[in-house]
């Protein structure tokens, strides 16, 4: 129910009403949805109690039916939460390593799969070669095979110093691992970390270590994490845990071991099926896939015993990162609404020289 007229204040009647039966909005993946009018909780009453005409601010002005309605709604609202935490689903397995290794081997398990079945079609590819010219940004062209080259091949064709400096691609205006073959004629440009397309995927594929981190460390369910304008950060559902400055230092321990074994970003393509299959356990991604269009097919990158829905792209080893901070952590939640699950936001930043972390 809406409040009544409030005599002689009609711009805050209108705007309590607005506030209690407009549509919110929240981000969902770099855009605005509109949600459905939900019924108002103790924080609009609390509103609209400010403004009550009786003048006791205690809303008195509604009637028993519509206070019995709100709290109703309140306690049937909170009901909810507790059982199913909004849109997803609350994981129903204990943040733990060792009750969540099983799920985790089976991801792995099912990514070789898949990627046996992308090295296929490479191999298909030499055998049947059909040549493709690739065009660089000063008009000169370099000759190549396609679902064969790739743009690591390139750079290190034009010198064994971009080779080693290079970050990611960018191929027909789309994003490129350096490690992926093209498919056809294509453009190339290439980026180090001094470009901000560089230091975008090279910050992406530091969240994918310290996702590995949190699942190795704390059994945690991840939900999405993304590059930043400097750094990066995870996502994570870990329960009521809290972290310490000792969470943080063993996070970075583990985080650097990562760095050592030099794990290779491998990607593949799945079908929305197969995606479904795979992340079946972790109610977040379940949401993310479901919200995919039927047909829909997903990339998926690895590293090391780690998996992970993800547009890509990525830089060609963990080994790249020189330097990590895991800076701060705080409280966040699922798709930014408080009605979702509670969740740990986890900081870090990282770089390809020791120097620049000072």
């Amino acid at each position: 129910p809406a409040p009544r007229d409030l005599p002689g204040r009609p711009a805050a009647t209108l705007g309590l009403r607005a506030a209690w039966g407009g549509a919110r909005r929240v981000l969902l993946r770099g855009r605005s949805r509109a949600r459905p009018w939900q019924p108002p909780g103790p924080g609009a009453l609390a509103m609209a109690a400010r403004w009550c005409p009786t003048g006791r601010g205690d809303g008195s002005h509604f009637s028993d039916a519509e206070l019995k309605k709100l709290g109703g709604a309140r306690a049937q609202s909170s009901k909810a939460r507790h059982a199913a935490w909004g849109t997803a689903s609350a994981p129903t397995k204990p943040a733990d390593f060792a009750v969540k290794k099983p799920y985790y081997d089976r991801r792995i398990a099912l990514f070789e799969e898949y990627f046996a079945r992308e090295q296929a079609k490479k191999e298909a590819a030499r055998g049947a070669p059909v040549p493709i010219t690739i065009t660089l940004p000063d008009g000169g062209t370099k000759e190549g095979v396609a679902g064969v080259t790739t743009p690591a091949d390139v750079a290190f064709g034009i010198s064994k110093g971009l080779g080693k400096s290079a970050v990611v691609a960018k191929v027909n205006g789309e994003m490129w691992d350096l490690g992926r073959p093209m498919t056809e004629d294509s453009k190339l440009f290439i980026y180090t970390f001094k470009d901000p397309e560089g230091k975008e995927c090279y910050w992406h594929s530091s969240a994918h270590v310290l996702g590995q981190a949190l699942e190795r460390e704390f059994g945690v369910d991840l939900t999405i994490g993304p590059a930043l304008e400097e750094g990066f950060y995870y996502d994570c559902f870990v329960e009521d845990k809290h972290f310490t400055d000792d969470d943080k230092g063993k996070l970075k321990k583990v985080v650097e071991g990562i760095i050592n074994e030099k794990q290779e970003f491998q990607r593949v393509e799945v079908s929305r099926e197969e995606a479904l299959e795979m992340f079946r356990e972790n109610p977040f991604k379940v949401e993310i896939i479901e919200g995919l269009p039927e047909g829909s097919i997903i990339s998926l990158y690895r590293n090391g015993p780690f998996c992970d829905l993800c547009h890509g792209p990525h830089i060609p080893t963990t080994g790249a990162i020189k330097s990590v901070s895991i800076t701060s952590s705080a409280r966040a939640h699922w798709r930014g609404d408080v009605d979702n699950a509670p969740l740990m936001r986890v900081y870090g930043i990282t770089f390809p020289d020791k120097k620049l972390l000072r």
